[in-house]
């Protein structure tokens, strides 16, 4: 079973409504996975792409993945000084920096959608392509005078995006998949021209499924331990636990993250890794993004913040226990968690952070606490 989404005359009229126009392929998707997909499209070894997943309180897999196979641009920049590199071609990794832009890098991501205009479909997930990448922790110091005392020494970009236009969206209950192109009509002389551009394109995509060898690469065992490097030692970080205990009782500070960096160097390669940690530790948001000089790996049950329409939501996760081996050992784990001053203390303050946070972008009053102190079960906590 194959539909294309819209024919060249309903292409014609959404081109006149707008000229950012997603045009989708609907396949069949009962034989395939998210993983061999994105082997299929050789995303583990191509700059630019990317694999988001979710599994539902460690047990049922979120309705979508989404993978991500081209890019029609790449944002990126460091030290107020931002750049754009548009993609030479209709596919591939050759990218041409085409703008420049100096300040603040989410000013420079907003620059980009100011003038689309585009025509949505509801057959379609939220999420049908986009910007995807990161923003380092520095970026904060865009926004809030802060001490810069500490030297850069990861040497990594303030912000690093990809403009996601090819992607294969996996429906986990309608077994199905969705091949989109979201076709830019600014680009083309014409409407005609522009379709045909995403017929090309969702032809080379759907000839990638067929692609073989993605499911024969197996997770490879390494032997032995790796030699793990951190950026301090046991007692510099000790030391700094003091100091920070004595900063809290002169009330000079009330809270501090203190932090320590791990470095290795795998034996694996990265999407390896990515496959093992999303069978170890299955969670709500899993993450390959491969971007080129960077390569991001994740499997958290947390979001920092999300933003849909008008509605801003932080879900703050603080106080854990390890899953017992029984349900009966869980339940007595849940109790045992309830009743942990420290750990309701811990919490309560993470989310009077969160209210505050919200509070400086909201409108006033409009804050509210839906969920507190909510028991959610993880693979492992």
């Amino acid at each position: 079973m194959r539909t294309i989404s819209l024919s060249r005359r309903q292409f014609h009229e959404r081109a006149r409504q707008g000229n950012l126009i997603p045009v989708f392929r609907q396949l069949l998707g009962d034989v395939h996975t998210p993983i061999s997909i994105f082997l299929k499209f050789n995303g583990d070894r191509r700059p630019n792409s990317f694999l988001l997943e979710s599994v539902i309180n460690g047990e049922r897999l979120g309705r979508h993945s989404f993978i991500g196979v081209e890019a029609r641009a790449i944002l990126r920049g460091r030290d107020g000084r931002f750049e754009l590199h548009r993609r030479d071609g209709d596919a591939g990794d050759a990218y041409t920096r085409t703008e420049s832009y100096d300040g603040e890098p989410l000013e420079f991501i907003r620059n980009q959608f100011r003038n689309l205009n585009p025509v949505p479909d509801a057959r379609l997930p939220a999420f049908y392509g986009g910007a995807v990448g990161f923003l380092a922790y520095d970026v904060i110091r865009y926004y809030e005078k802060l001490p810069d005392e500490n030297p850069d020494t990861a040497d990594q970009e303030d912000a690093y995006f990809i403009l996601a236009d090819e992607l294969a969206v996996v429906d986990h209950i309608e077994r199905h998949i969705q091949l989109i192109v979201n076709i830019r009509t600014d680009d083309f002389k014409d409407p005609d021209a522009a379709y045909d551009f995403a017929l090309r394109r969702l032809d080379a995509m759907e000839a990638g499924l067929h692609n073989q060898g993605g499911e024969e690469r197996e997770i490879k065992r390494i032997k032995g331990k790796m030699p793990i490097a951190s950026n301090m030692s046991a007692t510099e970080y000790k030391d700094m636990v003091v100091r920070a205990r004595d900063y809290i009782y002169a009330g000079d500070i009330f809270q501090v993250v203190l932090s320590k960096r791990y470095s290795f160097r795998p034996e694996v390669d990265n999407f390896q890794v990515y496959r093992a940690l999303r069978s170890i530790n299955p969670s709500p948001y899993m993450y390959f993004l491969n971007l080129g000089p960077y390569t991001i790996v994740g499997s958290s049950p947390e979001i920092l913040v999300q933003c849909q329409q008008d509605r801003v939501v932080v879900r703050p996760i603080a106080g854990t226990r390890p899953r017992g081996r029984t349900p009966e050992a869980d339940l007595e784990l849940e109790r045992d968690l309830l009743a942990d001053t420290k750990e309701i203390a811990e919490h309560i303050m993470l989310v009077d952070l969160g209210r505050n946070d919200l509070g400086r972008v909201c409108e006033p009053g409009t804050v509210r606490v839906t969920d507190f102190k909510t028991i959610e079960r993880y693979s492992h906590v």
